[in-house]
Formats: C-alpha cells, sequence, structure tokens
C-alpha cells in the first residue's frame, strides 16, 4: 500500500468515528430543542386564544365602567364572549396540560369572567359607583388570573430552555472531546507523511528556489513512482511551459511596445488636430457652455431663456424658436412656442403635428438657398429659401421641435470657425443638446413636483404646508397682513377601514381631497396633512370669513356622496379647527399647533363642527416671539 492510501485510510477512520458521534450528538440536540418549541407554542397559542381575549374583555370592561357609552358595553359583549368560549374550549389542549397548573388556573380564569360577565350591567348609560367599583374588582381579578396562567406557560418554556442549554452543553462537550481524538489521529498521519517525504520535498524546494531566482534551466532531480515523483514530472513539465510561455510574453512585449509608440504618437496627432479645433470652433465652445449652464437647478421655463440667449449667439442671422407639445403626455397635442429669439414673435404661435413635415417623417427637415426636400412643414413661412425645422427627441420621446428661419452668411461663417458646408450638422447638434438638456429639466420638474405632492388626494403633502406655511407667516408679520389656517379632520374615519377595507377609506380621503382642491382660490394652498387630516391655508382671510368659508365646506362634505363596490358609504362629517395670524400665533408651526387644538375640541365637542382656537396660551406665544425678533 502507497503511503498515502495508508494515510487516507487513518484520516478516513477518524472521520467516520467523529461524523458518527457527531450525528448522534446532534440527533439529542434536536429532540431537545424540539421540546422547547413546542413549550414556546405552547405560550403563544395561550397568550393569542386565552390571555388575549380575557385581557381584552377586562379592559373592554373598564372603558365601558369608565364612558357608560353604548358602543362600549357593545364592545365588550363582544370582547366577553370571544373570551368565555376560548376558555370554554381552549386550542391545543395537549400542551396546555403540560402547563404547570395549568388546568386549575384556566378554571380560576372561566370563573373570573363568569363573575365579570355578571358585575358588568349591559344596557347603556353611565354605571352607578358601586357598579363601576364591582367592574373594576372584577375586571382586575380577570388581569390576575390571566397573569398566572401566561406565569404557568412561562415557566413550561423555562425548563425547556434550560433543558436545551444543558443538552447543548453535553453536546459541546462531546463534541471537543472528538475534535481532540481526530486531531491525535491526524497528527499521527502528518508524522508518518512528514518522515516519507522530507528528502524528496527538499529537492522540490531547491528546484522552487532555483525557479524564483529566475533559473528556469536547471531540471528538477527527484525520480520516483509514488506521489512525490508524479509532483516532481507536473513540476519539470511546469518548468518547460513556463520557460516557451516566458519567450512569448517577451515578444509581445516588445510587438505591445512598438504598439503603443504608434498609438501615442497618433494621440500626438489628435491631440495637435483636437487642439487647433478648440482654437478654431467657437459653437463648440458656446454649446458646451450652455450644457454646463443647464446642469443648474433650473425651472423648464429659466431654461428656455438660457436656451435661447445662446442661440442668438451662435446663430445671429436666424430668426429660431422652440416648441413644445401643449401636453406632454399626448404625442397628438398641439405644439406651442415657448421661447425664440430674433423676430420668434413673427413665428407660428402654434401648430398640429400633422402640420410638421419632419415630426411626420421622424427626421430634419433643412432647406438651404432654395433647394427643397420632398416635403414641406405646413407651419413654413411661404417663399423662404432658408429653413429647418429639427425634432427635439430624448429617451426615445418626441416632444418637440427646434425651428429656424434665415439664411446663414457664408462669408462669415469661416470668421467664426464654422465650416460652410457644417451649418446644417451644427444645428442638428444644437438641437440635440437642447432636446437632451429639456428632457433632464422636465425630469427634474416632475420629481421636485411628485416630492411636494400627496398621490392619493392630489393635494400637496405636509413638506409643502410647512414650506408654504412659513414663507405666508413672514409676509403676514412683514406686511401685516391677515393669515387663516383651517385643521379638517374626517370624522370616524377608521370605521371606513374596518367596515369596508382599507380601498374604502381611500375612497373617502380621495373625495374629500378631490373636493377641497376643486374649492381652493388661486394663492390658497390645501394639503394632506397626514392620515385623515387636511390643512388650508388662506392668506389675506380675516377669523369671520374663515370660520364662515370652514362652515361651508364643513356642510358640502356632508352632502358628497362616496360608494365602494357598488355600495354607498355613510355619510362623511368632518370636525374643523380654526386658527389666525396673529390672534393665534405669529408663526406657522404656532398656528398649526393651535388649529390643531381647536379641532381636538372639535372632536370633544361631538364631531361635525367648526371651533376657533383659544386666544390666552397662543398671545403669549405671540408676546414670545415678537420680543425675540
Amino acid at each position: 500500500m502507497r503511503f498515502r492510501h495508508r494515510i487516507l485510510f487513518m484520516a478516513a477512520t477518524s472521520a467516520v468515528v467523529v461524523a458518527v458521534a457527531a450525528s448522534l450528538a446532534a440527533l439529542y440536540l434536536v429532540r431537545a430543542n424540539e421540546s422547547f418549541v413546542r413549550a414556546q407554542d405552547a405560550e403563544q397559542t395561550a397568550h393569542a386564544v386565552l390571555i388575549a381575549p380575557a385581557t381584552d374583555a377586562a379592559h373592554s370592561a373598564e372603558r365601558y365602567a369608565a364612558s357608560g357609552d353604548a358602543e362600549d358595553a357593545a364592545r365588550f359583549e363582544r370582547a366577553l364572549a370571544t373570551a368565555r368560549a376560548a376558555v370554554a374550549a381552549p386550542v391545543a389542549p395537549g400542551d396546555i396540560e403540560r402547563a404547570t397548573d395549568a388546568e386549575a388556573r384556566l378554571e380560576r380564569l372561566q370563573r373570573e369572567l363568569d363573575d365579570l360577565a355578571e358585575a358588568v350591567p349591559v344596557g347603556g348609560g353611565r354605571q352607578e359607583a358601586a357598579d363601576a367599583a364591582r367592574t373594576l374588582a372584577a375586571s382586575d381579578a380577570v388581569h390576575e388570573a390571566a397573569e398566572e396562567l401566561e406565569a404557568s406557560f412561562s415557566a413550561q418554556s423555562a425548563d425547556a430552555a434550560a433543558a436545551v442549554r444543558g443538552a447543548a452543553l453535553r453536546v459541546i462537550t462531546l463534541i471537543a472531546g472528538l475534535a481532540a481524538l481526530g486531531l491525535v489521529g491526524i497528527s499521527v498521519a502528518a508524522v508518518y507523511a512528514t518522515r516519507s517525504v522530507r528528502r524528496p520535498l527538499a529537492a522540490l524546494r531547491a528546484a522552487v528556489a532555483r525557479m524564483e531566482a529566475g533559473d528556469l534551466e536547471g531540471p528538477v532531480a527527484v525520480t520516483g513512482r509514488d506521489e512525490i515523483g508524479e509532483l516532481a514530472s507536473a513540476f519539470e513539465a511546469m518548468r518547460d511551459s513556463l520557460r516557451s510561455a516566458l519567450a512569448d510574453l517577451e515578444q509581445e512585449i516588445e510587438e505591445r511596445r512598438l504598439t503603443e509608440e504608434a498609438l501615442a504618437e497618433s494621440n500626438h496627432e489628435m491631440g495637435v488636430w483636437l487642439h487647433e479645433v478648440e482654437k478654431t470652433s467657437e459653437a463648440v465652445r458656446e454649446m458646451a457652455a450652455m450644457s454646463q449652464t443647464l446642469q443648474a437647478d433650473l425651472s423648464v421655463d429659466e431654461g428656455l431663456s438660457v436656451i435661447a440667449a445662446y442661440a442668438e449667439r451662435l446663430f445671429p442671422e436666424l430668426t429660431g424658436a422652440v416648441y413644445l407639445r401643449e401636453d406632454l403626455g399626448d404625442e397628438e397635442s398641439p405644439l406651442v412656442r415657448r421661447d425664440g429669439w430674433g423676430s420668434a414673435d413673427m413665428m407660428a404661435e402654434t401648430y398640429a403635428r400633422h402640420e410638421c413635415w419632419s415630426l411626420r417623417s421622424g427626421r430634419p427637415l433643412q432647406i438651404w438657398g432654395g433647394a427643397r426636400a420632398l416635403g414641406v412643414c405646413a407651419h413654413a413661412p411661404e417663399g423662404t429659401d432658408c429653413y429647418a425645422c429639427i425634432p427635439l427627441v430624448a429617451h426615445g420621446e418626441v416632444f418637440g421641435t427646434l425651428v429656424m428661419e434665415g439664411c446663414l452668411d457664408s462669408a462669415a461663417l469661416p470668421a467664426r470657425g464654422i465650416a460652410a458646408d457644417s451649418a446644417e450638422t451644427m444645428q442638428i447638434s444644437f438641437a440635440e443638446h437642447v432636446a437632451l438638456a429639456l428632457a433632464n429639466l422636465r425630469f427634474r420638474e416632475r420629481l421636485k413636483q411628485e416630492s411636494l405632492t400627496d398621490h392619493l388626494t392630489g393635494l400637496h403633502n405636509r413638506r409643502a404646508l410647512e414650506d408654504a406655511l412659513g414663507r405666508e407667516a413672514a409676509r403676514a408679520r412683514r406686511d401685516g397682513s391677515a393669515l387663516a389656517i383651517a385643521m379638517i379632520d374626517v370624522d370616524r374615519f377608521k370605521e371606513y377601514n374596518d367596515v369596508h377595507g382599507h380601498e374604502a377609506g381611500d375612497r373617502v380621503l380621495a373625495a374629500v381631497g378631490g373636493f377641497l382642491k376643486s374649492r381652493t382660490r388661486a394663492g390658497d394652498l390645501a394639503c394632506r396633512y397626514g392620515g385623515e387630516e387636511f390643512v388650508l391655508a388662506w392668506p389675506g382671510m380675516t377669523l369671520e370669513n374663515a370660520y364662515a368659508r370652514a362652515e361651508q365646506l364643513r356642510q358640502a362634505i356632508a352632502d358628497l356622496r362616496v360608494t365602494h363596490e357598488g355600495t354607498e358609504l355613510r355619510p362623511v362629517t368632518v370636525s374643523v379647527g380654526i386658527a389666525t395670524f396673529p390672534d393665534h400665533g405669529v408663526t406657522g408651526e404656532a398656528l398649526l399647533a393651535a388649529a390643531d387644538v381647536a379641532l381636538y375640541e372639535a372632536k370633544a365637542e361631538g364631531r361635525d363642527r367648526v371651533v376657533v382656537a383659544e386666544l390666552v396660551a397662543c398671545a403669549v406665544e405671540r408676546e414670545v416671539t415678537l420680543s425675540g425678533q
């Protein structure tokens, strides 16, 4: 047997022993863990089906004892029925019986629930003091019984966890012993291998040292038919391959050096040519400057003004304009002149898509010196000898055209660094720059608008409100003008979600938001503040007018009819809190806080009403703010 076979046999035997012992230990640990998992499942099941319903019934009884409200009474009856049903027929009885004293504590919980049912007189109306006291005492007893039952299951889980830890400790001890045994076997095999291969390995190390020093000529002086001999033969073959590869690499390096020298010479020639182009092509520099300017945070209108200014510098002899689709979402939408240079006011104000040959064909239309193409744009001036209409295309979308009228002065072109035969190319290049810049501006503007808009209602969101309200409050302080805030909350909105689902709640919010948006004047601000709350800001509106306006909105919202899946939802009512500058605050935050307090009062007074903020706390805040200024 070759020495590698003996080594493998020893290692395999050690591995089998270790694997069998480790498998048995793992099986023991898995069994202990299964007991722990069952205990945890029992605890979680008991909490979900027994303890949580009982606790919910006790809390419902306490709320009913405190409020006497019929709705709280109904909640208590439902919670009590659920809890008693759960205690009468508990889930997973086998797991429950394994808990310490679980059966006795379960019987006590059932008795306490029965006592709670007898102690709470259900029928609506506020309870007498004695009845309320009995209710609270019965509720406390239910809480205590539920806690004791939960403690029994927690004890069972703790015992199972301790058992798992003990099993894990025993398994770790066993595995450590097996690992030590395996290391002993491996050490014996290693000693045997070391004694068998020491001399051939010394020869191989010497050969490696020669190769490391760059000597690939000397052969490997190791022979034999065992593994070391095979390794030496492979090493010798690698030495021959490396020697051949080194020769090829030296040849490749020489060829690459020659190629790089030729490339460097070409790059130098190209650099000289580009330098000449840069010196003579003012138009290219202007377009680069325009592109850099349009990278700033500009609106589309501001970007159009920049484009018109650079176009007038690039094409001073021409009149031109930028046309964009009136509705960017509709490909058949007419094109409207948005900006221009020269005598752009004399050009067409708008034209339809089918009147533009370049849009229909998808190619630029350029006419020079009376040489007309196959088609002519209907919006082109009659009798013109020079005309260009170039589609504005970016990211595969055609959203406008660049139109130029007039002829370039051929004599002036060389002085401006432009070859006479490149005028058409320069126009197309300018249009490409314009299209890409406008597409980027439109994209940034759309992102900015989306960041300030609530997508469900179409109103401004809270971020937009905070920005705008700060500006309006500062303007009111500076000009001494009025400013009113109305905070609106949909009454009992949670019932729409609970009874009909969240889609029904979204329909209610969308209907209220759409209604408020339709009733908002120019200059006013309508926002969704969060959840079912809305905020209206009315610059220049007095307290009396704000109250009247809020009352009109409240009554009109009550007349809204909202349907969901063919079912008409219950009428929508709102509560409104009013605050005005400077009576209730001189900052946006103070006005919102005052309106929120007023809204809370409207809720407390019965909902479906308008309440004006109190003046006491607001007056103090106003003095502090004004003194700080």
